[in-house]
């Protein structure tokens, strides 16, 4: 009983689930007196939590398998408000042949004793208020022992450890609950079965090493059917917390397609993403970017975000409008010099809300702005020198920092002598 408690003290300071840097544990002695015992050191922090979003484009390992004749897996919108991100993992079964598993292979090996946390969302959406998808944990007496072959599974059911509402998330925290073993009768004394399910600490204690079987199954993961039928439900925030790692799972659905064709207009000119314009030297752009949905799409909102030539992201425009363009004018400088940090590259990316809640995938446009007037400077003749002469030649120098454009700068050269009058086009 002394040692057992210290052996479970020592273990906790190993996963980190005791957080102080030393701990003194008073044991009783044979003699009937005091011992302290004092652990000293600094105990293990708990795994950076790793949080993995699982779609359909890219599933990290996760199997859609069949546990029995049929049944259907699929990765959907919600349903209502999804725990984290903006769906989840459905199982679906019609009839009680059926049996549908959502598993992960990645957990082989791993002692009960090394859980610190096991939870998960559910949703039932046809389950007549009784059951909800279940864990289930391919299941090994000794995961040290390689010989033991498939041993069945260990079951956490939802039913079995709280009332299951239909039509709202559910949060279950397993490794609190009570768990049963598929092959109680012929492999394990008919300990923890069905009818007399067991926590992990009775497990434990009967079963010190037990764990995720160590291969060739190995499966931790969700379940409906077998002898379910009619059910729809869902899964999603599953929390998996072991002695060395801390993985959140996210189900979600794939995103829709990104929008297409995005361009500017201008003044009634229609510009390709990448162009280069100016500002028209006395008022405000009138800029507007558009956007076109995927065939098919429909869009009950959007999101614009611009990046600004200093690298620093501005405010988001967001609006449930199905809108598919946005003006963008109060971006941009509003004049030659009257906004000279203006000058440079503005990206914008968008995206739109489809019919089910869905942000797509985002598409990027961008446009270069020129807002700094170009700079003029006389070479000949010198027009520093009272007494300078006009040649036959005249040698202008232009500097435009902003690049190529479209508009034009008129300079005009009065000779010394007479009103007669030079025409200078810079091209700007």
């Amino acid at each position: 009983m002394v040692k057992q408690r210290a052996r479970t003290i020592f273990r906790r300071l190993q996963n980190g689930i005791i957080n102080s840097t030393a701990v003194t544990v008073l044991l009783s002695s044979s003699m009937g007196g005091a011992l302290p015992l004092l652990f000293t050191g600094t105990a293990n922090a708990l795994p950076a939590q790793v949080t993995t979003e699982v779609t359909p484009a890219d599933t990290h390992g996760w199997l859609d398998l069949a546990d029995d004749t049929g049944g259907s897996l699929s990765y959907v919108a919600g349903p209502s408000t999804a725990p984290i991100g903006t769906g989840s993992a459905q199982l679906e079964v019609t009839s009680s042949s059926d049996g549908r598993l959502l598993a992960d292979l990645a957990y082989g090996g791993t002692k009960l004793s090394d859980i610190s946390n096991l939870s998960y969302s559910t949703y039932v959406q046809s389950g007549n208020n009784t059951i909800a998808p279940s864990v289930q944990i391919d299941v090994s007496s000794d995961v040290t022992n390689t010989g033991l072959g498939y041993q069945g599974r260990l079951v956490y059911e939802p039913y079995m450890n709280g009332t299951v509402t239909d039509g709202t998330w559910q949060t279950w925290q397993a490794d609190q609950g009570k768990w049963w073993l598929t092959k109680s009768s012929t492999l394990f004394g008919n300990q923890c079965g069905q009818a007399n399910p067991c926590t992990f600490s009775q497990l434990v204690a009967l079963y010190p090493n037990m764990g995720v079987i160590p291969g060739p199954y190995q499966l931790v993961g969700f379940k409906a059917g077998s002898s379910w039928t009619n059910f729809v439900g869902n899964v999603d925030n599953f929390h998996l917390i072991t002695s060395v790692s801390n993985d959140l799972y996210n189900f979600d659905p794939a995103p829709p397609a990104a929008p297409t064709n995005l361009h500017f207009t201008q003044n009634g000119n229609t510009l390709t993403c990448g162009s280069a314009i100016k500002s028209n030297g006395t008022s405000p752009n009138t800029t507007t970017m558009a956007w076109d949905l995927p065939v098919g799409e429909t869009s009950t909102g959007y999101k614009v975000v611009p990046t600004y030539p200093s690298g620093s992201h501005g405010t988001t425009y967001s609006s449930n409008s199905s809108a598919t363009s946005l003006w963008v004018a109060a971006n941009i400088g509003q004049g030659y010099g009257a906004a000279p940090n203006d000058q440079g590259l503005y990206s914008y990316s968008v995206q739109y809300k489809d019919a089910s809640g869905l942000w797509s995938l985002p598409a990027t446009c961008s446009l270069t702005y020129d807002t700094v007037r170009p700079t003029i400077t006389f070479i000949n003749p010198d027009f520093s020198n009272p007494n300078f002469s006009v040649g036959p030649n005249i040698e202008i120098q232009a500097s435009d920092p902003g690049g190529s454009g479209i508009a034009t700068t008129v300079l005009h050269i009065f000779y010394a002598n007479n009103a007669q009058a030079l025409f200078c086009p810079v091209s700007h």
